[in-house]
């Protein structure tokens, strides 16, 4: 466990032990559904009003190079009018950046700390939502690379990007979803622990969230554009390569049809006996494949 303080007390636990939710339980009286939900990480995001602490468990989006997708991170939050408590699973850098800011800058400690637990809620949660934007530029250079291979001719080699993309979109597009309901319930409910003056606040975070929000929407409708353009490049090139292979096979029939006619033997004992009528047949099937081959060319099918 660590700790900054000022007029508000922020505690942040990673990885808690038993004895540390027994020390929540203790010192702060929360009620056993709330730290049995903190001794293990929780599934989905939600907020749940209690008389004198609210719980928040949260999920934010980070990308996993191993995965090649984003992932949830989870951050519980418990809140008192006294003092802002994080639980985390894990190390998350921008919980330990901006509460290492509080701890060494002054000015940001006043900020933060020096006014209510809901104003203290509002800045962490306004950094969180700047680094789930941030956690977009890595989609946005995968959309752009794609964008420029599709058109030098890369489209069967952008079929799997595209698909790694798509899935990163959607799961993060999926982990901050809930947001929108937490931040709904937050503003309306509340303002009833924070006091009237907070819910600007909370208004404010909503349109930061729709924000982000619009941005994933945005990737989103880009990447399913890019995947229908270069499905549609794909089909053209095949369609190319069908229309040449069906052209050189027409034009291979009139050979074939004269190789099965020599094969017979009544014809080929009639021409046996004028030696140039091979030469005849010969150069009339060239003229009859050169023909097609013009025409063929000429109707633009070539």
């Amino acid at each position: 466990m660590r700790a900054v303080k000022q007029k508000i007390i922020w505690l942040d636990f990673i990885s808690p032990a038993p004895q540390d939710l027994e020390y929540l339980s203790q010192t702060f009286h929360f009620h056993p559904i709330t730290i049995e939900e903190l001794a293990q990480p929780s599934t989905r995001s939600n907020v749940e009003h209690y008389d004198d602490y609210l719980f928040l468990a949260l999920h934010f989006p980070i990308y996993d190079v191993s995965l090649k997708t984003s992932r949830p991170l989870e951050v519980d939050i418990l809140i008192t009018k006294t003092h802002f408590i994080t639980i985390r699973y894990e190390k998350l850098k921008p919980v330990d950046e901006f509460f290492e800011k509080c701890q060494r800058d002054p000015n940001v400690r006043e900020r933060c700390l020096n006014e209510t637990t809901g104003h203290l809620l509002y800045y962490f949660l306004e950094e969180m939502l700047n680094f789930s934007m941030r956690q977009l530029d890595h989609i946005v250079k995968k959309i752009e690379q794609i964008e420029d291979k599709i058109f030098k001719g890369f489209e069967k080699e952008m079929i799997h990007e595209i698909s790694l993309v798509k899935r990163d979109i959607l799961d993060f597009r999926r982990i901050i979803k809930p947001y929108n309901s937490i931040f709904d319930s937050l503003a309306n409910k509340g303002q009833s622990y924070f006091g009237k003056s907070l819910k600007i606040f909370f208004l404010d975070i909503q349109s930061d969230y729709l924000r982000v929000w619009n941005a994933v929407e945005n990737y989103k409708e880009t990447i399913e554009s890019l995947e229908t353009t270069n499905s549609s490049l794909v089909e053209t090139k095949i369609n190319e390569v069908m229309k040449i292979l069906t052209l050189l096979a027409f034009i291979a029939i009139p050979l074939t049809l004269v190789t099965q006619i020599l094969s017979i033997e009544t014809i080929g004992q009639f021409l046996s006996n004028y030696p140039w009528s091979y030469i005849a047949v010969v150069l009339a099937t060239v003229g009859v494949q050169i023909g097609l081959f013009f025409f063929f060319r000429k109707r633009k099918w070539l």
